[in-house]
């Protein structure tokens, strides 16, 4: 979606085809969970009993308190109005540098799609505090060739280092500044460092 190679459309499963499978859709507000009794109470006033329970609310990406995560230009993605924004956001900004805080699953895949979408478009920088890219994935065997592989694509990975503040111009992005004094030029950031269960 973000580097244009999937409609919005094709990524969401309507409600017909879940009905379709026989499984009630309901769109209602949860208010209640009585595990002991087994039940769910809702604020239309259904309650369903359950075998199982399933809690699958999704989850937020989660913004470190770094200074400048407000700035324009800084977005982290997690769901199909982030991908549309983003989207956005490249077509009509036009970004060059491209700065990644968080060597996950989520900034990789992001990278290597732009890369291979919109070759020689951007520079992008990958930056990762632990000593490898994908830290909560691979050991460091395996994230080697990972490493190798993404950089010989183009994508520039700095492992072991922590990023000290996002600086803006007029409310724009305009950099990233590593605790190890480097400034990163920078017209967009993603972080994409982790994400928080929506349990409210």
């Amino acid at each position: 979606m973000v580097a244009g190679q999937a409609a919005g459309e094709s990524i969401i499963m309507p409600d017909k085809m879940l009905e379709d499978a026989g499984i009630n859709v309901v769109r209602d507000e949860v208010t209640g969970v009585d595990a002991a009794n087994k039940k769910v109470a809702t604020a239309g006033s259904n309650a369903f009993a359950y075998d199982k329970l399933f809690l699958a609310m999704g989850a937020s990406p989660f913004i470190p308190p770094i200074e400048g995560k407000d700035l324009k230009g800084v977005v982290a993605l997690r769901g199909l109005p982030d991908a549309e924004n983003i989207k956005s956001y490249i077509a009509d900004e036009s970004p060059r540098n491209i700065v990644f805080i968080g060597a996950g699953f989520i900034s990789m895949e992001i990278a290597s799609l732009l890369v291979d979408g919109m070759p020689g478009k951007f520079n992008m920088t990958v930056v990762e505090l632990l000593d490898r890219p994908l830290p909560l994935m691979l050991d460091s065997d395996m994230a080697e060739p990972v490493k190798a592989y993404l950089e010989e694509k183009g994508i520039t990975i700095l492992t072991g280092e922590k990023v000290e503040r996002v600086n803006g111009d007029q409310g724009q992005v305009a950099s990233v500044e590593l605790a190890s004094g480097k400034q990163l030029e920078a017209d967009m950031v993603f972080m994409n460092v982790g994400v928080r269960p929506n349990t409210q």
